[in-house]
Protein backbone atom coordinates (compact mmCIF):
# COMPACT_ATOMS: atom_id res chain seq x y z
CA UNK A 1 0.00 0.00 0.00
CA UNK A 2 2.09 3.25 -1.31
CA UNK A 3 -0.87 5.16 -2.22
CA UNK A 4 -3.75 7.18 -1.51
CA UNK A 5 -6.28 5.70 -2.97
CA UNK A 6 -5.33 2.16 -1.65
CA UNK A 7 -5.53 3.55 1.42
CA UNK A 8 -8.91 4.94 1.10
CA UNK A 9 -10.16 1.51 -0.67
CA UNK A 10 -9.03 -0.22 2.46
CA UNK A 11 -11.14 1.83 4.61
CA UNK A 12 -13.75 1.65 2.61
CA UNK A 13 -14.17 -2.06 2.93
CA UNK A 14 -16.27 -3.38 6.34
CA UNK A 15 -13.35 -2.38 8.90
CA UNK A 16 -13.82 -5.23 11.79
CA UNK A 17 -11.69 -4.12 15.16
CA UNK A 18 -8.63 -6.51 13.64
CA UNK A 19 -8.17 -5.32 10.33
CA UNK A 20 -8.50 -1.66 12.00
CA UNK A 21 -5.38 -2.65 14.31
CA UNK A 22 -3.53 -4.65 10.96
CA UNK A 23 -4.28 -1.04 9.39
CA UNK A 24 -2.55 0.71 11.90
CA UNK A 25 0.51 -1.69 12.01
CA UNK A 26 0.57 -1.08 8.13
CA UNK A 27 0.99 2.60 8.90
CA UNK A 28 3.53 2.25 11.49
CA UNK A 29 5.54 0.17 9.08
CA UNK A 30 5.31 2.77 6.16
CA UNK A 31 5.64 6.48 7.77
CA UNK A 32 4.95 7.51 4.69
CA UNK A 33 1.53 6.58 5.11
CA UNK A 34 0.57 8.92 8.10
CA UNK A 35 -0.22 12.50 6.32
CA UNK A 36 -1.83 10.33 4.08
CA UNK A 37 -4.40 9.40 6.90
CA UNK A 38 -4.82 12.26 8.71
CA UNK A 39 -5.77 13.99 5.08
CA UNK A 40 -8.21 11.28 5.18
CA UNK A 41 -9.74 12.49 7.96
CA UNK A 42 -9.81 15.57 7.62
CA UNK A 43 -11.10 15.39 3.95
CA UNK A 44 -13.00 12.69 3.01
CA UNK A 45 -16.87 12.33 4.48
CA UNK A 46 -18.27 9.68 6.60
CA UNK A 47 -17.74 6.39 7.47
CA UNK A 48 -14.48 6.36 5.51
CA UNK A 49 -13.07 9.46 7.83
CA UNK A 50 -14.43 8.09 11.28
CA UNK A 51 -12.72 4.80 10.14
CA UNK A 52 -9.61 6.67 9.68
CA UNK A 53 -9.77 8.14 12.44
CA UNK A 54 -10.18 4.57 14.55
CA UNK A 55 -6.91 3.80 12.94
CA UNK A 56 -4.98 6.41 14.04
CA UNK A 57 -6.00 6.41 17.56
CA UNK A 58 -5.43 2.47 17.11
CA UNK A 59 -2.01 3.70 15.48
CA UNK A 60 -1.10 6.25 18.62
CA UNK A 61 -2.41 3.50 20.89
CA UNK A 62 0.24 1.00 19.88
CA UNK A 63 2.87 3.88 19.42
CA UNK A 64 1.91 7.63 19.65
CA UNK A 65 5.91 9.22 18.80
CA UNK A 66 5.29 8.76 15.17
CA UNK A 67 1.69 10.42 15.15
CA UNK A 68 2.98 14.29 17.27
CA UNK A 69 3.86 16.06 14.31
CA UNK A 70 0.09 15.67 13.50
CA UNK A 71 -0.74 16.93 16.94
CA UNK A 72 -2.38 20.18 16.20
CA UNK A 73 -4.50 19.01 13.27
CA UNK A 74 -5.97 16.15 15.67
CA UNK A 75 -7.11 19.27 17.95
CA UNK A 76 -8.92 20.65 15.39
CA UNK A 77 -10.48 17.61 14.08
CA UNK A 78 -11.32 16.91 18.04
CA UNK A 79 -12.65 20.50 18.32
CA UNK A 80 -14.49 21.00 14.60
CA UNK A 81 -14.76 17.82 12.60
CA UNK A 82 -18.75 17.35 11.55
CA UNK A 83 -19.02 14.04 12.64
CA UNK A 84 -19.08 12.65 16.01
CA UNK A 85 -17.44 9.81 15.19
CA UNK A 86 -14.59 11.26 14.39
CA UNK A 87 -14.53 14.37 16.89
CA UNK A 88 -14.88 10.77 19.32
CA UNK A 89 -11.59 9.19 18.43
CA UNK A 90 -9.54 12.37 17.70
CA UNK A 91 -10.60 13.23 21.54
CA UNK A 92 -9.51 9.74 22.45
CA UNK A 93 -6.20 9.96 20.49
CA UNK A 94 -5.18 13.39 22.26
CA UNK A 95 -6.15 11.40 25.57
CA UNK A 96 -3.24 8.47 24.84
CA UNK A 97 -1.12 11.08 23.86
CA UNK A 98 -1.39 12.46 27.66
CA UNK A 99 -1.46 9.26 29.17
CA UNK A 100 1.70 7.94 27.12
CA UNK A 101 3.23 11.18 28.45
CA UNK A 102 5.07 11.86 25.34
CA UNK A 103 4.44 15.51 24.79
CA UNK A 104 6.02 18.38 26.38
CA UNK A 105 4.82 21.14 28.33
CA UNK A 106 3.18 22.89 26.13
CA UNK A 107 1.15 20.53 24.56
CA UNK A 108 0.04 19.65 28.12
CA UNK A 109 -1.13 23.04 28.69
CA UNK A 110 -2.83 22.58 25.26
CA UNK A 111 -4.74 19.51 25.81
CA UNK A 112 -6.12 21.14 29.43
CA UNK A 113 -7.75 23.83 27.30
CA UNK A 114 -9.28 21.92 24.84
CA UNK A 115 -10.51 19.40 27.26
CA UNK A 116 -12.17 22.12 29.53
CA UNK A 117 -13.47 23.53 26.06
CA UNK A 118 -15.05 20.46 25.01
CA UNK A 119 -16.83 19.32 28.49
CA UNK A 120 -18.14 22.78 28.01
CA UNK A 121 -19.88 21.66 24.88
CA UNK A 122 -23.29 19.17 24.17
CA UNK A 123 -21.15 16.29 22.83
CA UNK A 124 -21.00 12.72 23.44
CA UNK A 125 -20.69 11.30 26.90
CA UNK A 126 -17.24 9.20 25.14
CA UNK A 127 -15.85 12.59 24.32
CA UNK A 128 -16.64 13.88 28.06
CA UNK A 129 -15.09 10.93 29.22
CA UNK A 130 -11.93 11.32 27.49
CA UNK A 131 -11.45 14.58 28.11
CA UNK A 132 -11.96 13.92 31.94
CA UNK A 133 -8.89 10.98 31.82
CA UNK A 134 -6.98 13.91 30.30
CA UNK A 135 -7.63 16.18 33.01
CA UNK A 136 -6.90 12.94 35.43
CA UNK A 137 -3.56 13.00 34.13
CA UNK A 138 -2.54 16.88 34.61
CA UNK A 139 -4.02 16.96 37.79
CA UNK A 140 -1.50 15.79 39.81
CA UNK A 141 0.97 17.60 38.17
CA UNK A 142 -1.16 20.88 38.58
CA UNK A 143 -2.86 20.92 41.65
CA UNK A 144 -4.39 24.68 40.37
CA UNK A 145 -6.52 23.07 37.94
CA UNK A 146 -8.12 21.34 40.77
CA UNK A 147 -11.19 24.03 41.80
CA UNK A 148 -11.50 25.08 37.68
CA UNK A 149 -12.05 20.96 37.34
CA UNK A 150 -14.43 20.73 40.26
CA UNK A 151 -16.78 23.18 38.69
CA UNK A 152 -16.46 21.41 35.27
CA UNK A 153 -17.39 18.09 36.85
CA UNK A 154 -20.86 19.73 39.25
CA UNK A 155 -21.77 21.30 35.52
CA UNK A 156 -21.43 18.37 33.96
CA UNK A 157 -23.02 16.38 37.31
CA UNK A 158 -26.07 18.71 36.67
CA UNK A 159 -26.75 17.57 33.03
CA UNK A 160 -25.62 13.96 33.18
CA UNK A 161 -27.60 10.97 33.44
CA UNK A 162 -27.48 7.20 34.47
CA UNK A 163 -23.51 5.40 34.30
CA UNK A 164 -22.09 8.39 33.38
CA UNK A 165 -23.67 10.81 36.46
CA UNK A 166 -21.82 8.16 38.41
CA UNK A 167 -19.05 8.39 37.53
CA UNK A 168 -19.16 12.67 37.67
CA UNK A 169 -20.01 11.50 41.05
CA UNK A 170 -17.12 9.37 41.95
CA UNK A 171 -15.08 12.33 40.84
CA UNK A 172 -16.43 14.67 42.82
CA UNK A 173 -15.94 13.04 45.80
CA UNK A 174 -12.13 12.01 44.90
CA UNK A 175 -11.90 15.87 44.65
CA UNK A 176 -13.18 17.09 47.69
Amino acid sequence: MKKRSELIEKLTVCLSKEASWELSDAVLQNPKLLPMLVDIIELETHPISNKAAWVLSNLVNDKAEPAVPYFDRVVELALHADHQGVRRECVKTLKLFAQKRILNEKYGGKLIDISFEILEKPVSIAEKHYCLEILDVFLHSYPDLKHEYKSILELNYMQAQGPFKARLRKRLQAVE
